[in-house]
């Protein structure tokens, strides 16, 4: 439940469309519905933590340029 919440969290918090989190972690935009302004994940559980790592690189890439 953990990973969940976390890539709901991240996805909320960077405003991604399920286009963007397809193409950040691979997986098909199907995976990533988004109903009132809410993501319903239904991808796998075991393509989660693949789907949380990506997330993590994405902000930290994100948060570095930022700083730049």
């Amino acid at each position: 439940m953990k990973a969940s919440i976390a890539i709901k969290r991240i996805a909320q918090e960077h405003h991604l469309t399920a286009e963007a989190l397809a193409e950040i972690t691979g997986l098909p935009e199907t995976d990533f519905p988004i109903y009132n302004s809410k993501l319903q994940l239904i991808a796998p559980k075991r393509h989660w933590p693949h789907i949380l790592n990506a997330l993590h690189e994405y902000e930290r890439t994100h948060k570095q340029e930022n700083k730049l």
